[in-house]
């Protein structure tokens, strides 16, 4: 069996710290603190959509957030208690009708959304409500700022009204980075943006702009509400300076165990060869279930590309083995991981048939068919 394992306790720990870090510095002359919305996008960040989401909401987080309709649309059918907001746009109008239909917080980010969004609206006696997508540089969605005098326009015109702008935001494409000149140029710009809608009568609604790295980078950012996702998870693209714990561990049960001789080979291409008599793990999981599965390079600028193959250059007289704990004993992986099977060194170890594997690994990159566990 295979399972994805939660700790209720150290997920609980990762949310109040977010909240604590909140308290700490960001809260106004009247103490009002920015409001928390838990991105809950790829199937929960791996934690389960549903499961995931119910635990955010008992633990005090103010609003789901997700990117894509499907999500949205699962999350309004478990009947939760709370506003789902669809961070990404779409002018699909049958995609638009869904949400409507389903009261989805809807993003605003072309001027096409708002033409098939209204079309929809005039047929129905009901407000919609939708939030303002502010392209900042990420030139994905949104609106630039040289659109706003037209976008200002539209959403005086009648055929508007049924929009109530509950929200403005934008998206960091950078935060992460060590170099803040991006991020405050992104952050100047959306700012910019909001008062000269504000200037025009248009009520912009919470204002949010910050992930969990600038939320944890740059506390003047913060605004009305941060978006929370990989922070909960204790896996971050910054260095972890905040006690967060890593969440997600996966199991899978040995299920054969036999001996091996000096010179037999292991997996694939013969990939791996025995030095020394002694015995060998079989657990049924594999690259399938997401081990191992390592992000496409796609980097394009020339001093990244330096620095990938300088770390590779250096990665050769690195110990690259991979290792894996059964019964809190280290184990070497053996030759390459297969489609629904590993290997494993149990050399002087004792294991035994039924004892479980512990990986860790991002619940990002496993498999979705495979159950998750609170415990």
């Amino acid at each position: 069996m295979k399972v994805l394992r939660i700790n209720k306790e150290d997920l609980k720990h990762n949310i109040n710290i977010v909240k604590q870090i909140l308290k700490n510095d960001t809260a106004d002359d009247k103490g009002k603190l920015p409001k928390i919305i838990g991105v809950v996008k790829g199937n929960g960040y791996g934690l389960g959509l549903i499961e995931f989401s119910k635990f955010l909401l008992n633990n005090g987080v103010y609003v789901l957030a997700v990117s894509s309709v499907e999500e949205a649309l699962e999350l309004k059918k478990a009947k939760l208690d709370s506003d789902i907001m669809l961070l990404s746009g779409t002018s699909i109008k049958s995609d638009l009708q869904k949400l409507v239909n389903k009261e989805v917080i809807i993003s605003l980010t072309s001027f096409e959304d708002i033409e098939v969004l209204n079309k929809i609206l005039m047929k129905k006696d009901k407000i919609q409500k939708v939030q303002i997508k502010i392209d900042t540089g990420f030139n994905r969605y949104g609106f630039k700022y040289e659109d706003l005098d037209k976008l200002i326009e539209i959403l005086k015109l009648n055929e508007s009204k049924k929009l109530k702008i509950v929200g403005t935001f934008s998206h960091f494409s950078y935060s992460y980075s060590e170099n803040k000149e991006f991020t405050q140029k992104q952050f100047d710009l959306f700012i910019k943006a909001v008062e000269k809608l504000k200037k025009n009568g248009i009520d912009t609604g919470i204002l949010h702009i910050c992930n969990s790295s600038a939320f944890l980078k740059y506390p003047e950012m913060r605004l009305n509400a941060v978006r929370i996702g990989s922070a909960f998870l204790g896996r971050l693209q910054i260095e972890n300076k905040y006690n967060l714990r890593k969440i997600g561990k996966l199991y899978a049960n040995i299920c054969e165990i036999k001996s091996v001789k000096k010179g037999d080979t292991i997996g694939y291409s013969c990939s791996d060869k025995i030095r020394k008599d002694g015995k060998i793990a079989i657990a049924q999981i594999g690259y399938i279930d997401g081990i191992n599965s390592g992000k496409y390079n796609d980097t394009f600028k020339l001093v990244d590309k330096i620095r990938i193959c300088k770390n590779s250059f250096f990665d050769i007289f690195k110990d690259k083995h991979i290792y894996y704990k059964i019964n809190d004993s280290k184990c070497r992986l053996l030759g390459k991981i297969g489609m629904n099977h590993i290997v494993l060194d149990i050399k002087g170890k004792d294991v035994k048939i039924n004892d479980e594997i512990e990986i860790d690994i991002s619940p990002l990159n496993v498999n979705t068919n495979i159950r998750r566990e609170y415990i």
